[in-house]
């Protein structure tokens, strides 16, 4: 319902050839807003936000480190870690909405690749490897 009514809000606020050129019309609508005992009311809007956004990021977190600590052996506690530095770094190095476009792009096509290519891939080995398994277990039966 967020979702909806931000969009309802920036369609009706905005034109579409200004919605072509505004980077982030949500916090441009941010700006609109103004209190007598708030100069910048665009900070706590963007705080906001972060309470939106942080909840989807910890479930992916957590469930990249859960499926990393089943196919490793390796402790949840120190994937934690690895895995937050890493994704610090990725953020730190975003410097403009270009760079980000990029990251948006790269996901999108390893997203392709995994679901199109390496599942279908990944069943037909499996289903392969247990055809030799259970071809082998009949054949030591026998002998």
């Amino acid at each position: 319902m967020l979702y909806l009514n931000i969009t309802i809000v920036s369609l009706v606020y905005f034109n579409i050839s200004m919605l072509e050129h505004t980077v982030w019309p949500t916090l441009i609508l941010s700006k609109i807003i103004h209190f007598p005992f708030w100069e910048r009311f665009d900070y706590i809007y963007i705080f906001a936000w972060l309470m939106v956004i942080l909840p989807p990021c910890c479930v992916y977190l957590w469930s990249g480190i859960r499926i990393l600590r089943e196919t490793l052996n390796i402790k949840p506690k120190i994937l934690l870690w690895i895995s937050t530095i890493l994704v610090y770094i990725m953020t730190i190095n975003i410097t403009s909405i270009i760079s980000l476009e990029k990251i948006g792009s790269f996901i999108s096509i390893v997203g392709f690749v995994i679901i199109y290519c390496y599942i279908p891939v990944l069943f037909f080995w499996l289903n392969i490897m247990n055809f030799f398994k259970r071809r082998n277990k009949a054949e030591n039966k026998l002998t």
